[in-house]
């Protein structure tokens, strides 16, 4: 058993978020979703984080279409910024008492991994819930770079 060094977050107290609906019907069954900086908050008790999400959420949006009735995305990848996240490299892979730092967050002793920040906002759209070609399942080839494109049909 390890003992907890960091306080643990009280669960269930913030609302489940719900994400952004598109319809598709509203739109001819054509949309376009954005992959944009935003910000969000994971928890009532932690600061605001900045993410790379589907029009700058977390969740993204939900897509709602109607059985029969084919629906186009188009994805548009506008992630702009340095990639928001800090990567820490530990000294060592465990502590003094064989704790391994990544079971201790933030306090693992490592370092920021400055190539991190230079990573760009490259993407690869994955899908749940549809009937997708394969083409379109978020293969690492699927890659979308700063100010392309992809449309899924």
């Amino acid at each position: 058993m390890t003992r907890t060094l960091i306080p643990q977050l009280a669960p269930f107290i913030d609302s489940l978020p719900l994400p952004q609906r598109l319809i598709a019907e509203e739109h001819h069954g054509s949309l376009v979703v954005r992959m944009r900086m935003g910000e969000h908050r994971f928890h009532g008790d932690l600061p605001v984080s900045k993410i790379w999400g589907y029009e700058g959420m977390v969740p993204g949006p939900t897509i709602e279409a109607e059985r029969g009735h084919p629906v186009t995305v188009e994805w548009r990848n506008e992630l702009e910024g340095p990639f928001p996240l800090v990567v820490t490299r530990a000294t060592t892979h465990a502590d003094a008492r064989g704790v391994p730092a990544q079971c201790v967050p933030g306090l693992s002793g490592g370092t920021a991994d400055r190539n991190a920040a230079a990573l760009t906002g490259h993407a690869v759209v994955h899908l749940h819930g549809g009937l997708t070609p394969a083409v379109y399942d978020g293969w690492a080839e699927n890659l979308l770079a700063h100010g392309h494109s992809a449309v899924f049909g």
